[in-house]
């Protein structure tokens, strides 16, 4: 009987202490890799890609603003680079440069903090190396279209990795995306706001007619 009731205790006492869902510093700079793949189809017909992405980041969610600066290198393929800056407060404007050449688009959204999901669920924790603690959060959808383990550190909720997979029909067909992602270099703070500056290659753009992009 005692052994069972300290044993209901010790269950009390880690629900009681489980981590929560955290967001990360309000501002922060670093790089993302990325690495994934896609399955286009089914069975014998069935397409696969693989692609690596290297992401710049600069995030201020203080005033509203982020840098994304990627390089997209597909397998057999040439590198890409894409960036995208959001000014959610003053200008509410949406820009991505690709090619040399600007598209400008209008939100009215709030800018989308970024923050373990509300509903996800304290996996595990752990140290990696010799000292960084770690926890690990699940988050999937009930109809199986989404999963991913997201992993911070437990302090700070600095953003350590993510494994994520999502399915999806394009076109009628089946495509299944497979990502993993590891955060590296990850410092506090902007160091140059220039950044989040109007690009140069959309000085003249005039936004997209009629397009607002909402990030709710």
């Amino acid at each position: 009987m005692y052994r069972f009731l300290i044993l209901v205790s010790l269950v009390g006492i880690a629900i009681a202490t489980a981590p929560k869902p955290c967001c990360t510093p309000k501002q922060w700079e670093g790089v993302v890799e990325t690495a994934g793949m896609n399955i286009d189809g089914k069975g014998k017909t069935a397409i696969n890609s693989t692609f690596r992405v290297s992401i710049h980041t600069s995030y201020d969610y203080q005033n509203g603003r982020v840098r994304i600066d990627e390089d997209v290198y597909p397998i057999g393929g040439k590198k890409v680079r894409v960036t995208i800056i959001g000014d959610f407060k003053k200008a509410k404007k949406v820009y991505t440069v690709y090619n040399g050449k600007c598209t400008s688009l209008s939100t009215k959204s709030p800018m989308p903090e970024a923050c373990v999901p509300k509903n996800a669920t304290f996996y595990m924790g752990g140290t990696l190396g010799a000292t960084l603690k770690y926890n690990s959060f699940a988050v999937s959808k009930k109809d199986g279209s989404l999963g991913a383990i997201i992993n911070v550190s437990a302090t700070g909720c600095i953003p350590i990795a993510e494994l994520a997979f999502q399915k999806a029909k394009i076109q009628s067909k089946a495509n299944t995306e497979y990502v993993a992602a590891w955060f590296k270099n990850i410092t506090a703070g902007i160091k140059d706001s220039s950044v989040f500056d109007k690009p140069k290659e959309c000085k003249s753009s005039k936004d997209l007619e009629n397009v607002v992009v909402d990030f709710d």
